[in-house]
């Protein structure tokens, strides 16, 4: 299975403080890769330096399977290189409508001059016809088809989580980043969270997920990732991750196991 990124001994500092030290890992295609750890164990910083939000103090990421190093990009050039994510705390355009969510999204991937769009030409028009369609497309992929033209601030908490997943594919990533998608749902959300996301990775997406709820990490995770105060501590399927005293000692506890 080759290695879609590459993550390849990432630190980050702020000041004085070692947020990530020495963290490398891979993730494969068709591969569903969770990384866990306490709070404060850098989770988001790692998914903050693979999406060009913080530049790393050291160490290298790259998409594999391009040849491409994104370490040094900023955001919207390391997502037209095919990485998309969602945010731990949901970042949706609350008073436009749900198509019009995902619609923005679908906009970023266009490649029409600015002539074609000021003079509304035959192109741009085709253009627009595709990304409706596109759009139309993953709302439907993600069980919102019937709620279009609802806005994105009247879905329910579970929906509004679905429709931010839905936004992200629209930038057709081949990698996709979820930071904590099943925090707050009921178990009913939660499980059909797990089914959507078996779908992206069977529709070709790999996917990097940090999230706290245990029983969905080892469920949908073909690996696991352990991060502890920076530093990568575990590493390995959820039935080696779950049996690993390390992890019981700094992040499980003895009845999680």
């Amino acid at each position: 299975m080759a290695a879609v990124l590459e993550v390849n001994n990432i630190s980050k500092k702020f000041g004085g403080l070692t947020a990530l030290n020495d963290v490398s890992l891979l993730l494969n295609e068709g591969e569903i890769l969770s990384v866990i750890g306490p709070n404060g164990a850098g989770k988001t910083t790692l998914f903050n330096c693979i999406t060009g939000i913080y530049r790393p103090s050291a160490g290298m990421i790259s998409l594999s399977g391009k040849g491409v190093r994104i370490d040094s990009l900023p955001p919207h050039r390391i997502a037209r290189f095919g990485i998309a994510r969602t945010f731990q705390n949901i970042r949706l355009f609350a008073n436009m409508s749900v198509l019009d969510n995902v619609l923005c999204g679908a906009f970023s991937k266009t490649r029409e001059s600015i002539v074609d769009i000021a003079f509304r030409t035959r192109k741009n028009k085709a253009a627009e016809t595709a990304i409706n369609e596109r759009a139309r497309e993953l709302l439907n992929f993600v069980d919102l088809s019937d709620k279009l033209y609802i806005n994105g601030c009247s879905l329910s908490y579970g929906d509004q989580r679905r429709l931010e997943i839905a936004r992200a594919l629209a930038l057709e990533p081949d990698v996709l980043l979820l930071d904590e998608p099943a925090a707050g749902m009921n178990a009913s959300e939660t499980n059909s969270l797990a089914v959507l996301i078996r779908k992206i990775r069977d529709n070709g997406a790999a996917l990097l997920i940090i999230e706290h709820d245990m029983r969905f990490v080892m469920e949908i995770s073909d690996r696991i990732v352990v991060l502890n105060y920076g530093k990568k501590i575990s590493e390995g399927a959820p039935e080696v991750v779950r049996k690993d005293k390390k992890v019981i000692d700094a992040y499980l506890g003895e009845g999680d196991q």
